[in-house]
């Protein structure tokens, strides 16, 4: 009878620990599956022609005039019939075919004038622009550059550091609570009209960091909602246009930053020497283009959203624009997706010297309109269609 019990309590224990591995393998799987494996970036370069990774590819040159001159800056966004850029404290508007078209707000402290720009959205439902200014002010103009009105952020919210408008979910902002000892991040989402609609936490922690250099998360626009990341954490955030959260890790090991490496002045050398430092993102259906900082060199990488495979992984020097992805059928024109302007399309603004007198030659012919071009030209906006 006892040897009985004992073979019974033994196929058991046998049991609950088959249980105990299988629940710890799917574990894994689900985190395996959750996780974009970014150690071995700098294990060597992988590097891709424009035409493996986009289907076509098209070229708007910028109509120059003395009224529109861009000196510098980036599209923060676009649609059918608008190319909305921010420069300076300046937001532009050209036609979808290049054509400049009108100024949207104007720089100043008169009424309806806005201050310094630190934000910049477009909601091509209402057809407005939204400027935020600082603190919890943030201008509203028509498309067509008229003063509108204002929405005030309730101060009740906390110090917003960062602001993404999305049709469906009103205007994220990245909220942080900084306390004696530790932090939390939110994501809070306002309507038109200032009230707030939710909130969610996204970051929290208890470690007492001396806070003497700041750098806010990265908010960005995607077909399901706003992603969100910060500097030092590894997870990356979609608040989903349903009001859910879904979360990705991108996984950089011993070489994921803390907030005391990005926050403490005193870090900043070793930071940028031991530590991989995602500057930017760009995020489509199929992909995600990450920018990164890795011992010292920038690095751009793509990965495979389906796959979670690194697809594309090229560092390159600071002063050499060459390096970037090559464009099929130019000298040395080069295109990097600053931003995703659709589900399945990025975009890029080159300055017209990238284009060599031969260059300039065939932008003639492939441009979407008759503009001149020569050394002193507006820049051209590239939009890729991926493949």
């Amino acid at each position: 009878m006892v040897s009985s019990c004992m073979a019974v309590a033994n196929r058991v224990r046998v049991m609950l620990a088959a249980c105990c591995a299988l629940l710890v393998l799917s574990s894994c799987s689900r985190e395996a599956d959750n996780m974009i494996d970014l150690t071995g970036v700098c294990g060597g370069d992988a590097v891709l022609p424009s035409d493996s990774l986009f289907r076509s590819v098209r070229f708007i040159p910028l109509e120059t005039r003395p009224e529109c001159m861009v000196g510098g800056g980036a599209v923060f966004a676009m649609d059918s019939s608008n190319i909305l850029l921010w420069t300076g404290n300046s937001i532009l508007r050209f036609g979808a075919d290049g054509r400049f078209l009108n100024r949207v707000g104007r720089f100043g402290k008169g009424h309806g004038e806005h201050g310094n720009i630190i934000s910049a959205n477009y909601d091509a439902k209402k057809s407005l622009v939204y400027i935020g200014v600082g603190g919890n002010v943030i201008y509203k103009y028509s498309i067509g550059g008229d003063y509108v009105g204002r929405l005030i952020l309730p101060d009740s919210i906390g110090t917003v550091n960062s602001m993404k408008l999305d049709s469906w979910l009103g205007m994220v902002c990245e909220v942080r609570d900084y306390k004696e000892h530790g932090l939390d991040v939110y994501l809070v989402c306002v309507s038109d009209d200032g009230k707030v609609l939710a909130r969610h936490k996204v970051y929290s922690d208890r470690e007492s960091v001396k806070v003497s250099m700041h750098r806010t998360g990265m908010l960005k626009n995607t077909s399901r909602g706003v992603m969100f990341m910060l500097p030092y954490s590894d997870k990356v955030f979609t608040l989903n246009h349903d009001g859910t959260i879904d979360s990705l890790i991108l996984y950089r090991g011993d070489h994921s930053p803390s907030r005391a490496d990005y926050e403490d002045w005193d870090n900043s050398s070793s930071l940028y020497r031991r530590k991989y430092l995602i500057e930017n993102i760009a995020v489509t259906d199929k992909r995600m283009y990450l920018l990164m900082v890795t011992e010292n060199r920038p690095r751009e990488v793509i990965v495979d959203t389906d796959s979670r495979a690194v697809v594309y992984n090229r560092s390159y020097g600071y002063s050499d624009e060459t390096s970037h992805i090559r464009l099929s059928g130019f000298g040395r024109v080069c295109f990097w997706p600053w931003m995703a302007v659709s589900a399945t399309e990025v975009a890029d603004m080159l300055p017209i010297e990238r284009f060599q007198r031969q260059d300039q030659d065939r932008l003639r012919r492939l441009s979407s309109n008759g503009f001149p071009l020569d050394a002193e030209s507006n820049p051209v906006v590239v939009v890729a269609s991926e493949r």
